[in-house]
């Protein structure tokens, strides 16, 4: 039972841990602050998405991708940070 327990302790921790980091990429890429990545954001922080990527992750269509979109696509594999 302990071992059960240590084993959901360490997995809440790598997921909260792979979460912070998922954010602090999409905050550092957001230069503009205003909580929306464009293409050209998201171009420049992750030369790894493609047009095709972002706009996979684009949801709503909108043009710019929000944080739920980047961390559902992150999640989904639409789009790598490497």
């Amino acid at each position: 039972m302990k071992r059960v327990a240590s084993a959901l302790a360490l997995a809440a921790l790598l997921t909260s841990s792979l979460a912070h980091a998922d954010e602090a990429a999409f905050l550092s890429a957001d230069v503009n602050g205003d909580g929306m990545l464009s293409a050209e954001e998201a171009g420049e922080a992750f030369p790894s998405i493609s047009a095709d990527s972002f706009a996979d992750a684009d949801l709503d269509k909108d043009g710019s991708v929000n944080a739920e979109e980047f961390a559902s696509a992150l999640a989904a594999g639409t789009i790598a940070l490497q």
